[in-house]
């Protein structure tokens, strides 16, 4: 797991620290893993396959095992 900054954070004049969502490495189905995080008690916006921003945004992702996919929990 991994989370990933909002993009609006970078700004010199955003003041605050705030996470877009949280990135997930699973070989679960995404609707598996929304079940079980409890999204909407989290009052998570859902689970997308893949990340929030384009991955040369990030640094250092590493690498995904074989039968295993990213999803992400957002928030927005």
């Amino acid at each position: 797991m991994r989370v990933q900054l909002h993009e609006e954070m970078f700004d010199s004049d955003f003041p605050d620290i705030s996470a877009e969502a949280v990135a997930i490495c699973t070989s679960a189905a995404a609707d598996e893993i929304e079940r079980r995080l409890d999204a909407e008690l989290l009052q998570s916006s859902g689970i997308i396959e893949g990340l929030v921003y384009p991955s040369d945004w990030f640094a250092e992702i590493p690498a995904v095992p074989e039968r295993h996919h990213l999803l992400s929990l957002v928030w927005d």
